[in-house]
Formats: structure tokens, sequence, C-alpha cells
């Protein structure tokens, strides 16, 4: 693995939460960077030092760890200089950060764009319901394309915690899904409710 740079790619979860996955490399950074639970109990001498590419700003920044178990968390503590990142760069899923090692306590954090599409795997939810399948399957890095559910209540409720998605589709038969995008993988919720089978 590159001892100087790491790619990490952007899910829709990331951008909702304003966060990005580093668990993956928690060998990049020194073993004293990881923070307590809370900020409070910091050292600011074990912080590292982050340039957001085209914001021409370095932020100040550690590790937390998980309070029961003591674990590195799997993000960067805070999360209003990642938002306003996103938000500068327009990030979208799929999309690549480059985080780049400076020095010992320096990086930089740049974005490059998936060329061809998003480089996320598609997938159709059926029976969607208010998207807890959806949210598990983001998190896995996964990208929902189309949503279908036939009960108004849920269809409302799933349209209330993803505001700014246009793909859910309210009927008893949706038709013609595949035109919102090659479909690498399907996801149902069975056996619940009135889907269930008898």
């Amino acid at each position: 693995m590159d001892q100087r740079k790491r790619v990490l790619i952007l899910t829709p979860g990331n951008l909702r939460q304003n966060h990005f996955y580093i668990r993956e490399h928690l060998d990049f950074f020194p073993p004293d960077c990881f923070g307590p639970a809370k900020l409070a109990g910091h050292d600011p001498e074990r912080s590292l030092e982050i340039l957001l590419d085209g914001l021409n700003e370095v932020i100040t920044t550690d590790i937390g760890t998980d309070k029961r178990t003591g674990k590195p968390r799997a993000f960067f503590r805070g999360r209003t200089w990642v938002r306003r990142f996103f938000q500068h760069h327009n990030v979208n899923a799929g999309d690549r950060l480059a985080l780049e090692c400076l020095g010992s306590r320096r990086y930089r954090l740049s974005v490059e764009r998936a060329t061809g599409g998003s480089s996320l795997p598609a997938v159709a939810e059926f029976f969607a319901g208010v998207g807890l399948v959806r949210l598990a399957l983001e998190r896995q890095g996964w990208r929902v394309v189309f949503a279908n559910d036939i009960d108004p209540n849920k269809a409302e409720m799933y349209r209330q915690n993803w505001p700014n998605d246009l793909h859910l589709m309210f009927r008893r038969h949706p038709g013609a899904w595949g035109r919102r995008g090659q479909v690498s993988g399907l996801a149902a919720l069975l056996g619940c409710g009135r889907h269930a089978p008898r």
C-alpha cells in the first residue's frame, strides 16, 4: 500500500453525514494521534494538520476513540470542515478523495473525480419501506438508483429520510426502472407486513 497517498471512495452516507471513512487506513497516521472520546481531553501536541485543497485552509484534528471500547473511530473528529470541503468541491458519491502525507503530522486532502459515471455498485430497492435496507447498503458502498413501495405512509417516510432523491416510485408495479441506470444488484425487504408470504 502507498505510504505517501491513500485513496478513499465517497459513499452517499458519507455525503449525508459529512465524514469519510479512514478505518482501513489507520496505519497511515501516527499512533499517538488517536485522542480520547471527548475533545476536552485531547492533547493539541498530538493533532494532525490537514491542508484542504481548493480552500487553502489548514485544519487541525485528530481521530477520536470509542468511549466504550477505546478503539479508534472510523473518521476524523469534527464534521464542519468536511462539510465545507464537500460543498466547495461539489462532490458526489463515487468521487475519490486523495489523502497525501506531506510530513509526520501534515496531510493534504484533495478530490479525484470518478470518470465514466459512479464507481459504486447500483441497486434497486423493492418494498423499500422507510429505507432501512438502503441505509445498510449505502454504509457498505452501494448506490440506490431506484426504490419502490405501495404503502403511501412508508413512501412518505422514505421521502422524508431522503428528501433530495427523486427515484422513489409509488405504485404497485414499477415500470421501466432500468432506465435509471444499469443495476448490478437487487435488494428486496421480504417477510414483513402484508408483503410476507402466506
